[in-house]
């Protein structure tokens, strides 16, 4: 699944609004948004701060995207 599908989907299941995850993560409205519909990627510092305000580990939004960006990994 695509990080920002994944990251949306995530995010609804947490019943958090873009808001909320804006007031916790210490991320603008414009970066989550943007992200959500890859139109942007995400630093790691980022992807941090988002599973930190949603409780979620980093290494869950990491495990389906190392293989499609380092093949043979």
């Amino acid at each position: 699944m695509e990080l920002g599908k994944q990251l949306r989907n995530l995010r609804k299941e947490k019943e958090m609004t873009i808001k909320g995850l804006v007031e916790k993560a210490g991320i603008s409205q414009s970066m989550i948004s943007k992200i959500e519909r890859e139109q942007t990627s995400p630093t790691i510092a980022t992807l941090w701060r988002i599973g930190q305000a949603m409780e979620i580990p980093l290494e869950n939004f990491l495990d389906n995207q190392v293989v499609g960006v380092y093949p043979g990994v």
